[in-house]
């Protein structure tokens, strides 16, 4: 059984204890029976994309599923200053959400700020 076959087995399980959910409830919202999510969890086959999109759309961050990496925003505030933790989340999450008008405007309100800051020292 190949390592990448496990890890992916191993970040399937961790995403879904992330978002509280059991085998069972996440078998059935995916499609699935509870004997085929768990033999996804222990590495024994791989989901297809249905199911990934059905898990997914649960709150499974497809980015960490497939890479290893985490989002961004989670990846940064969970190693960030956590007095503004929530704070940079909204910020971060808002950008990811925009669209390229909101992204630019979000950019050229930090670039502004950064201006400012920069005068005043």
């Amino acid at each position: 059984m190949s390592t990448d076959k496990v890890t992916f087995s191993s970040r399937l399980r961790e995403e879904r204890e992330r978002l509280g959910l059991s085998q069972s409830s996440t078998s059935i919202s995916c499609g699935v029976s509870r004997e085929v999510w768990g033999r996804y969890e222990n590495a024994k086959t791989t989901p297809g994309a249905d199911v990934l999109i059905a898990f997914v759309n649960l709150g499974a961050d497809a980015s960490y599923l497939l890479t290893g990496i985490k989002r961004l925003s989670e990846n940064f505030i969970s190693h960030g200053d956590q007095g503004y933790a929530s704070d940079l989340k909204v910020i971060i999450d808002t950008f990811i959400q925009a669209n390229d008008d909101g992204r630019n405007s979000l950019l050229s309100l930090a670039n502004l700020i950064n201006n400012l800051q920069d005068k005043t020292k």
